[in-house]
């Protein structure tokens, strides 16, 4: 009995082999082959990546202030180390 592993990677393989194929049959109508397995496969386009990236950095900023005011609101209130020493990921 085939493993469900091989025929997982039987199955990446075939629709990997059918999304070149119908790259190429497109020909230059899709820009490159990496935008058109991009545009078949749905992943974020560059200029949403992007966006994404920069809200990512906004957020670990508020994110950062606010736990530097936690920290700073444990100290003053004397609270125990446990809860201050709350890290930053």
């Amino acid at each position: 009995m085939l493993s469900r592993k091989f025929l997982w990677h039987c199955m990446r393989r075939v629709t990997n082999q059918i999304l070149l194929l119908s790259a190429l049959n497109e020909g230059n109508k899709s820009g490159s082959v990496f935008n058109f397995i991009q545009q078949k496969l749905g992943g974020p386009s560059i200029s949403d990546y992007e966006k994404l990236q920069a809200e990512k950095s906004d957020l670990q900023l508020k994110y950062d202030e606010l736990l530097a005011h936690h920290r700073e609101t444990c100290r003053r209130k004397d609270l125990p180390v446990h809860l201050k020493d709350l890290k930053a990921e």
